[in-house]
């Protein structure tokens, strides 16, 4: 499963992401390491567009004001994608920003991760009926 893993600030993303690729998943991002620079105006593009986009996109949030950084769930939901806000913590429920209440689901890091290994072993299961 492909993701775009996006963050409220820098960093807050890192853990979540080492987690789902121990997991499976692929995991991309909106910017780079070391650029504030939008992925999608730099080579090799935006993580929901090509030939492998991402699924889903997961934004990782503490606090309700909305940055930058997180442009990327806005894009997600714009492409009709599921968006799913957690919080910093493995318990921790994120604030939803106003304008995203109706378009985004909110939960904790642990029940995220249940949902990806569910939502991984669902698409093995796909793929190896596809295979026989």
């Amino acid at each position: 499963m492909h993701v775009l893993l996006t963050e409220q600030n820098p960093g807050q993303g890192k853990d979540l992401a080492l987690r789902l690729r121990y997991l499976g998943c692929t995991v991309s991002t909106c910017h780079s390491d070391n650029t504030d620079i939008c992925n999608g105006v730099v080579p090799g593009g935006c993580p929901l567009e090509g030939l492998r986009p991402a699924a889903m996109v997961i934004d990782v949030r503490g606090e309700k004001e909305f940055t930058a950084h997180e442009y990327g769930a806005v894009c997600g939901a714009r492409a009709g994608l599921p968006v799913v806000l957690t919080g910093l913590g493995w318990h921790d429920k994120p604030p939803v920003p106003d304008g995203l209440r109706s378009r985004v689901t909110a939960i904790r890091q642990n029940a995220l991760l249940v949902g990806c290994v569910d939502a991984l072993q669902d698409e093995k299961t796909v793929n190896k009926r596809e295979n026989q």
